[in-house]
């Protein structure tokens, strides 16, 4: 979720004070697929997929003053009677955490600087082959010794 969040916010928000005849500002992501970046990859999902599709549902954020705030509990309870989604309260402890979680990774993305939360591995195929070749090595050193 905080990857997510990363990729949707939208960097300096002053930019548009600073510059009168500023082009739309765009989210991160937006840019990133200008540049075919690999940093647009999201992690994946070993559990609970179906509370993240809840939250993709039922939105990640409500609207506050400042912007985007954690689904309130009211949000959450309106979004299960409309739906009628049957859920454990885990699995609503943990949609909300998602939704705490979007929120404050937006706000602090904010800064252009803000690194991002989530990383692809590097798929250096020089280094794999390399290491595939020393674990060869050390298979094949053992075998001779026995």
């Amino acid at each position: 979720m905080k990857h997510l969040a990363w990729l949707h916010a939208v960097p300096d928000p002053e930019y548009r004070k600073k510059h009168q005849n500023a082009p739309k500002r765009q989210t991160r992501q937006e840019q990133l697929e200008a540049q075919e970046s690999s940093l647009l990859e999201l992690p994946d999902v070993e559990h609970g997929g179906h509370v993240i599709q809840w939250l993709h549902e039922v939105g990640p954020t409500q609207q506050g003053m400042n912007g985007p705030e954690p689904l309130s509990w009211q949000e959450i309870s309106a979004w299960r009677e409309a739906t009628g989604v049957e859920a454990t309260a885990e699995e609503l402890v943990m949609l909300r955490n998602l939704s705490r979680q979007y929120a404050s990774q937006y706000h602090r993305s904010d800064n252009p600087e803000e690194p991002a939360p989530y990383k692809p591995r590097a798929k250096d195929k020089a280094a794999i082959a390399s290491q595939i070749s020393s674990v060869l090595q050390q298979a094949s050193r053992g075998f001779r010794n026995e």
